[in-house]
């Protein structure tokens, strides 16, 4: 049975402000090493130096966390890291008010159900392929942790050994998720040999960033690794999603009618497109992965999807949000890209050129969007769904019109062909079990109040056949008064009015054209009354 190493954190407030959730062990390791470079703590880094540096060459560690919600996201006003401005200003002699330099800052944490009994928020667990280390010096390193994530984010951390039973029983926690390193996933940044020396030079640089020249903004630590991780027993592609603003009012929401919905989504895809043109993507990767041409594009590509406003009492089902969608197999590093680039940009539309240069005009903003959303969490549940209804829109590899105009019958030809073409298709024999038998589950079925369909058709032939014959029944015994009448008045007509025969044998040429003829004497005859 292996060993390992587990590190645990309580949160103090329950809350977290980090971007991510759970925290990355990049981010645990900085806050070990902030921990013990703090106050009179300092005295016992050569105690714990070794355990760093030991944390550093072990693997990417299982997280096993609890389930945390966002909150409401609030803005706050803070200062501007551009003081070069203001030296500048002095270094001429000119007055200038520093504290004029603020910015709007958003703020939106996430809340941490508590446990009943107390338990940890987060645990880390390291597979020790070796001997096992010190674990008193690594009880004190996780001693002196006193934040982890934002500065308000204050936590204590423990440490032990655990065994494989252990780490089953943690993961099956009610109320917790377990991540696990993965091929595909949220890529994550963990700690790698020669972190902590980073770390420590970032800290001298961060020191001696004010310098004569200006100040460096280059005081972050890079030499990090990352690791793509998923969370167990969850099949959730990457996905980035966005709130739709208002260009003169960001506080206001930006609608757009469902029926239009994919205007919204060719927006997001010529915005995406642009975006990785300026990160240097080459051109023929952003053909097939985002825009669905050339030959892989068919097959595996990004999905722009407009979610409707669903799941309140008021909800009208006009679009206000977006989300980019990467296939399963993905590593998500596109999409958590886009999701901080694209949040402060505008979309736009494409104009008619008439043959000329392309032309676009700006339509909205983008804001970064959070699960916590009440609509987006309708189609990012939080946990696992039993029971759900889905609509899934497809779009038709063909014309589904008749002569200029929308035929059903057509539309659902089309759609028997793509099931086809996807093994599901009613024509081909070794699939046809497979397509009655989604049918009987109602996995995929023409719903009866789809107007058209066959299936459509003969409910309505069952619920009014009886109502049908007897609407023929009285339309034709009232035709046939109709006729008679009319008739009627015909004949008295003629023998009356000399005018009227003559205008009769003027335009009855046969016998064949009497009821034509019929027709057409009464309404003349109607006008040379009147």
């Amino acid at each position: 049975m292996s060993q390992h190493l587990c590190i645990s954190a309580t949160f103090l407030a329950g809350r977290y402000h980090g971007k991510e959730w759970p925290p990355s062990p990049a981010r645990l390791f900085q806050a070990l090493v902030a921990g013990v470079k703090t106050g009179v703590f300092r005295q016992q880094w050569p105690s714990v130096e070794s355990v760093l540096r030991g944390l550093e060459q072990l693997p990417a560690p299982e997280i096993v966390a609890r389930n945390a919600d966002r909150l409401s996201g609030y803005r706050i006003s803070v200062p501007n890291n551009d003081t070069d401005r203001a030296a500048r200003e002095w270094a001429l002699g000119k007055e200038f008010d520093a504290s004029r330099l603020r910015t709007m800052k958003e703020v939106q944490p996430r809340e941490i159900g508590a446990s009943s009994d107390g338990k940890p928020h987060v645990y880390y667990f390291w597979k020790l392929p070796g001997d096992a280390p010190d674990i008193a010096s690594v009880q004190q390193l996780a001693s002196f942790l006193h934040t982890l994530g934002w500065g308000v984010d204050m936590a204590y951390a423990d440490a032990f050994l655990a065994d494989d039973q252990y780490t089953q029983t943690v993961s099956a926690q009610d109320g917790y998720s377990k991540y696990v390193p993965s091929p595909t996933g949220m890529r994550r940044p963990i700690p790698v040999p020669g972190y902590l020396d980073d770390i420590c030079a970032a800290y001298q640089r961060y020191c001696k960033r004010h310098t004569s020249t200006g100040v460096d903004a280059f005081t972050r630590a890079r030499n990090y690794g990352e690791q793509p991780y998923r969370r167990v027993l969850t099949a959730m592609p990457p996905v980035a999603t966005f709130l739709l603003r208002q260009l003169d009012n960001t506080g206001a929401w930006f609608s757009m009618p469902w029926a239009f919905s994919m205007r919204v989504a060719a927006w997001m895809r010529h915005a995406v497109a642009e975006a990785l043109r300026e990160e240097g993507y080459n051109e023929l990767e952003i053909n097939e992965y985002v825009l669905g041409h050339g030959g892989d594009g068919h097959r595996r590509h990004m999905s722009f999807v407009p979610l409707p406003s669903i799941g309140g009492p008021h909800a009208d089902g006009a679009v206000r949000r977006v989300m980019l969608v990467e296939p399963g197999d993905a590593d998500g590093a596109i999409s958590e890209l886009l999701q901080w680039k694209l949040a402060p940009s505008v979309l736009h539309l494409l104009l008619e050129s008439n043959g000329g240069p392309r032309r676009t005009a700006p339509v909205c903003s983008l804001a970064e969007g959070s699960r916590n959303d009440p609509v987006i969490s309708s189609y990012l549940p939080s946990a696992p769904r039993r029971v759900w209804h889905s609509v899934t829109p497809l779009i038709l590899h063909g014309h589904n019109s008749l002569r200029g105009k929308f035929s059903l019958r057509k539309t659902e030809e089309l759609l028997y062909q793509a099931f086809n073409r996807r093994r599901f298709g009613h024509a081909c024999p070794r699939t046809s079990s497979k397509v009655a038998a989604l049918s009987r589950r109602r996995e995929i079925s023409a719903g009866s109040g789809w107007t058209g369909t066959s299936r459509h058709r003969k409910a309505l032939r069952d619920r009014f056949v009886c109502y049908s014959t007897t609407r023929r029944r009285v339309i034709s015994r009232h035709s046939a008064l109709i006729v008679t009448l009319v008739w009627s008045v015909h004949r008295i007509t003629v023998a009356i009015y000399p005018q009227a025969a003559q205008w009769e044998r003027r335009h009855t040429t046969s016998v064949r054209r009497r009821s034509s003829a019929d027709a057409h004497f009464l309404l003349g005859l109607l006008r040379h009354l009147r």
